[in-house]
């Protein structure tokens, strides 16, 4: 599946609406409950620094949305956005 938007507001949104559809099966998750889960999704947003980058539908308020998104986003230029989170996934998870 796959699922493309402007912004990343546009994908989110969009991804839940795959997510709730009666399809796609309730698994059980490490703490205990049950949970629904995407499976074998490309998500493609054409802007991802644009905003909105955060859905006005997403349930946590402003604050916290905008310090989640510093996070994540102003630490890194956007050219090294893709780099630098593979080479940091990658170096934690080569095995010895």
């Amino acid at each position: 599946m796959e699922i493309k938007g402007k912004t990343l507001a546009e994908v989110w949104e969009k991804s839940i609406k795959e997510l709730i559809k009666d399809d796609v099966p309730w698994i059980p998750t490490q703490h205990g409950v049950m949970a629904k889960e995407l499976c074998n999704v490309i998500m493609i947003v054409e802007n991802p620094l644009e905003e909105p980058r955060v859905s006005a539908k997403y349930a946590f308020p402003e604050q916290f949305r905008k310090g989640y998104s510093e996070y994540v986003f102003e630490k890194y230029s956007p050219t090294e956005i893709i780099y630098e989170r593979l080479y940091e996934y990658f170096s934690k998870t080569k095995p010895s």
